[in-house]
């Protein structure tokens, strides 16, 4: 398994308490996956785990929304995943390291690289629940449910579809969609119990309670960040028009979060554009929210979040 790191300087938040190096007494892991194999149009993704680090030391410790203080129930940063042309070589190394943090009792949230990452948390927090059922919830711009794409299964626009195909213990729930061809219509149209899709164009629509209800008790949240509106993230490869603004996101994603266990999360497909260190700190933030929410059902009911 990768360890953690030893430098404040290159943990999440920055060089702020012992609790970032700590990987024992720390609730929450950063994983950082630099993966960029099958990127389809800008290039950049593999830059993206160093710039939400680095825009995470910007990071306020105390989270307004919530008044808490996720930092103090620890979190240790992984040393980067190595550099990796075959995604499922990448992806094994990662489920690996997923593996060991799950099996620890901690939190994982991986950030990326293109959005293949997800499948290897998600492929270690199957192994490790060994059949139990989990629900995800996945912002995207784009359904990701192709069979395989340019070739190859192992591919930032079919991980949705292969995360579904290997394990049936999982469904889903994507908002934000507003680009898909029609092998990932006819999928959704004949899979209604394992994935559920709001579409963009229709946000006007939207329910937050359609959106909560086919969520199970238990909930994994990947957030590809061309799911927002590219008027507040033009930082990524693949961009689409009509997307979610921040506090709409959050929104969608406290509700979720408020009487459920958050088991894992991923931030993903951030391309650092030179000048725009905005978007960075937007992705880092993202990450922290998924570790504030998190605490959101235990301090409500007394229930552990684990």
């Amino acid at each position: 398994m990768i360890g953690p790191v030893s430098d404040f300087n290159q943990a999440f938040l920055g060089p702020e308490s012992p609790h970032q190096c700590d990987y024992h007494t720390s609730k929450f892991v950063i994983i950082p996956a630099p993966l960029e194999a099958t990127v389809s149009y800008g290039s950049g993704a593999s830059m993206g785990p160093s710039a939400i680090i680095a825009a995470s030391q910007q990071v306020e410790i105390l989270d307004l929304e919530t008044r808490t203080r996720p930092l103090d129930l620890g979190i240790a940063t992984m040393s980067s995943l190595p550099r990796c042309d075959d995604p499922r070589e990448f992806l094994d190394i990662l489920r690996d390291t997923v593996f060991g943090i799950v099996r620890d009792g901690k939190i994982p949230i991986t950030l990326g690289g293109e959005h293949t990452i997800s499948l290897g948390p998600i492929e270690a927090i199957c192994k490790h629940r060994k059949g139990k059922p989990f629900s995800i919830l996945h912002f995207d711009a784009h359904a990701d449910l192709r069979f395989s794409y340019q070739g190859s299964e192992y591919s930032h626009a079919s991980v949705i579809r292969q995360i579904l195909h290997r394990f049936p213990e999982v469904n889903v729930v994507q908002v934000g969609i507003r680009a898909v061809c029609e092998e990932e219509i006819e999928y959704i149209e004949q899979n209604p119990n394992r994935v559920k899709t709001f579409w963009a164009h229709e946000m006007k629509n939207w329910h937050i309670e359609d959106m909560l209800s086919p969520l199970l008790e238990d909930l994994y949240i990947t957030i590809d960040v061309d799911g927002l509106d590219p008027s507040i993230m033009p930082a990524t490869g693949t961009p689409e028009p009509g997307g979610l603004l921040y506090f709409q996101c959050l929104e969608i994603m406290r509700k979720a979060s408020e009487n459920r266990n958050i088991i894992g999360g991923d931030v993903n497909e951030l391309a650092p554009l030179a000048g725009f260190h905005g978007c960075d700190l937007l992705a880092a933030r993202l990450a922290y929210k998924l570790m504030a929410y998190s605490g959101l059902r235990r301090r409500q009911d007394g229930t552990r979040s684990l």
